[in-house]
């Protein structure tokens, strides 16, 4: 359906769609592939996890490896661990933490595999003997191998491995809670901050069991910003489609002002909406990517769209979090490394696990890792990188927060910063009351 020459982080945003679709689910339901999650098998009490012995820590190093999709068919989150690394090798620069030095092993690549994942993480904590995983995969179905060993993971808590266990930890919390009732605002926050005047609203989504939720959740968001629904189609398969003039055809029809798009991309649909003349606003939470900018075609189609977008993009220059990251990029990154959003996410994954070492100091064992982390006073920004998320309790709650772009000429322009929050009520990971 996609081929690598149109860029390997183009489909990482096509897998990247469903998997946030399914997080809105599966959050402590069954894995695929024969795995379970830590949500449905059981999670480490705190007591627990402060009696399993400590691997990976030394007088003057602590090891850490990654897991995660570097060579899938035709898409790759290799950018992650490149994210992590930086992190790492900047932290090592700086002394150290508590006079030890980042032993990063490197990533594993589970190619997009539930079962090769479920290996790679046993190897990691069996073989290996890391300290935690910097970055997790977003599969992450070895969760339960990691938190049995009670081993931490740290990624964008994108897949419900994530939630509802003490281990995994989302730098934006879990982004699945499991509250069925939980309203996904930020789609229509994000739509009335941009254009206070906006009545109707269309959504597509794909046509998967999570999906289908996810766009529901999205709806009571849609309903509590009192926006109306006049289009509402979750029935495109989650291999996308050759024909999109029947979707066309019944937006066109529908006319919402704005168009929520959930798929797993949405370009196509967005070139033949505008060549059939529609004018209203895009949104999409996938199309964040320079790669489709540098693109003639795909540039034309994304002209004007909105985009939601995990953590600070790149274009916030103004904010020093991101003047950091640009710079500790330009010194221990590779010289043609580009910056993507999975660069920023497997950056500020990595941030969050030094935090917690920095704030657990000397005396590094399992058990004082997961007091600091887990004790309901340690929260993480990363120093405005990201809306505020606070542990335990963004173990089973998002902090409700995205930043939005838009395409503006052939680049990105940041409209709402990262700490735009639309989090619903008893679902803010952002607080720990």
């Amino acid at each position: 359906m996609w081929n690598r020459g149109r860029s390997s982080r183009h489909r990482s945003r096509h897998i990247k769609v469903a998997i946030v679709a399914v997080v809105v689910v599966t959050a402590g339901c069954s894995s695929a592939g024969g795995s379970s999650t830590s949500a449905s098998s059981g999670s480490s009490s705190p007591a627990s996890s402060g009696s399993t012995a400590t691997q990976g820590v030394t007088a003057t190093s602590i090891t850490v490896g990654g897991v995660t999709t570097i060579n899938g068919q035709g898409f790759t989150y290799v950018d992650w661990c490149n994210g992590a690394s930086i992190v790492f090798k900047m932290v090592n620069a700086q002394g150290g933490i508590a006079g030890r030095k980042i032993n990063n092993i490197g990533c594993l690549d589970d190619a997009a595999s539930p079962s090769t994942d479920v290996a790679d993480v046993r190897k990691l904590i069996s073989e290996d003997k890391v300290f935690a995983i910097v970055p997790g995969s977003e599969l992450m179905t070895g969760d339960t191998i990691a938190s049995d060993a009670n081993v931490p993971f740290f990624s964008w808590g994108i897949s419900p491995y994530y939630c509802n266990n003490l281990q995994g930890f989302g730098y934006n919390g879990c982004t699945g809670p499991t509250n069925p009732d939980y309203d996904f605002a930020n789609w229509a926050g994000s739509l009335k901050q941009l254009d206070p005047s906006i009545k109707t609203v269309g959504i597509i989504a794909l046509n998967i069991p999570p999906g289908i939720v996810n766009l529901n959740a999205t709806n009571r968001g849609n309903a509590k910003f009192g926006l109306k629904v006049v289009y509402d189609n979750a029935s495109l398969p989650l291999t996308g489609t050759n024909d999109w003039t029947p979707y066309v055809q019944a937006i066109i029809k529908a006319n919402p002002q704005a168009l929520e798009c959930q798929m797993a991309y949405c370009v196509p649909l967005y070139a033949g909406l505008k060549a059939a003349g529609y004018k209203g606003i895009l949104l999409d939470a996938v199309s964040y990517d320079p790669s489709l900018l540098a693109n003639k075609a795909t540039a034309q189609a994304l002209a004007g769209v909105y985009v939601l977008v995990g953590q600070a993009p790149w274009q916030d220059t103004s904010d020093p979090a991101v003047q950091s990251m640009i710079s500790a990029v330009k010194t221990y990154g590779a010289p043609s490394q580009a910056l993507t959003e999975s660069l920023a996410q497997g950056y500020t994954s990595a941030l969050l696990f030094v935090d917690i070492l920095k704030k657990v100091g000397r005396d590094l064992t399992y058990a004082n890792f997961y007091k600091t982390a887990n004790d309901s006073n340690f929260c993480f920004n990363g120093g405005g990188l990201e809306g505020t998320v606070c542990f335990p309790k963004g173990h089973t709650d998002s902090n409700g927060c995205l930043a939005v772009v838009q395409v503006v000429g052939n680049q990105f322009v940041s409209k709402l910063p990262a700490t735009t929050c639309f989090p619903a009520p008893g679902q803010d990971g952002g607080s720990n009351s």
